[in-house]
């Protein structure tokens, strides 16, 4: 998913490492609007949480339809 999301080509190998990590990161950048700015932040944090989530499966799963996840 990252690799196709981000351009890299992380090896497929199940470990959450720094490469894995920095390829989150340029997802939630790339998808700002939706992962970040509903916490209120602009930096990206590296953990697939709640909005990360839910826009990976609005890419993938997008029939499903769900709204945006609530936020604290």
């Amino acid at each position: 998913f990252l690799n196709g999301e981000t351009g890299t080509s992380l090896p497929i190998s199940g470990f959450f490492g720094v490469l894995t990590e920095n390829a989150v990161k340029a997802f939630q950048l790339k998808y700002a609007a939706d992962i970040l700015t509903p916490w209120g932040i602009t930096e990206p944090t590296g953990y697939v949480y709640k909005t990360t989530l839910w826009k990976i499966n609005m890419i993938y799963c997008a029939s499903l339809n769900v709204p945006p996840p609530k936020v604290p």
